[in-house]
């Protein structure tokens, strides 16, 4: 079983993100996570509400993707990986630095999960997001073994499922 292997769970309808509820003081945001389908599935979260800022929304943000789905979704990534910083450079990249992976051999779908779950995530949530760059360990890496990791990408609006 690969990292899109789970069972099939009925995505919830979509949130525009996020969204604060003056009231309660919560925030919902919108996580996206793979599928066994091969798409990303959103799953609608309720926080405290956010910090500002665009690094320490996206931090709390990433945390909770990182945490994993509540629903039958599998989880973005293959090891219990930590934020450890991220960086926004003003011009609509934001840089995560997460715990590297272990030097375990995953396949290309892990990495795409990885990757475009990420960046549509953010994007979802801070409209000032356009690109993603991952680091790991504080540093640039070229590849974890498949797809390319050396540059900021954009969030992968066409693995959503509708």
């Amino acid at each position: 079983m690969g990292a899109f292997a789970c069972r099939r769970a009925a995505p919830p309808p979509p949130e525009p993100g996020p969204v604060k509820t003056p009231a309660s003081q919560t925030t919902f945001v919108v996580l996206v996570f793979p599928g066994e389908d091969l798409l990303l599935h959103r799953e609608t979260r309720e926080l405290p509400e956010l910090p500002t800022g665009v690094e320490a929304q996206a931090r709390v943000i990433l945390q909770e993707l990182l945490a994993g789905p509540r629903t039958a979704l599998a989880p973005v990534a293959w090891w219990p990986a930590e934020v450890q910083e991220v960086f926004h450079d003003g011009k609509g990249t934001v840089f995560v630095n997460l715990t590297p992976p272990p030097p375990v051999a995953t396949g290309s779908e892990a990495e795409l999960a990885l990757q475009a779950a990420i960046a549509t995530t953010l994007a979802l949530n801070i409209k000032t997001v356009q690109r993603v760059q991952l680091l790991f360990g504080g540093k640039e890496v070229e590849t974890l073994g498949h797809l390319d990791f050396s540059r900021p990408l954009p969030p992968r609006w066409d693995l959503v499922a509708p």
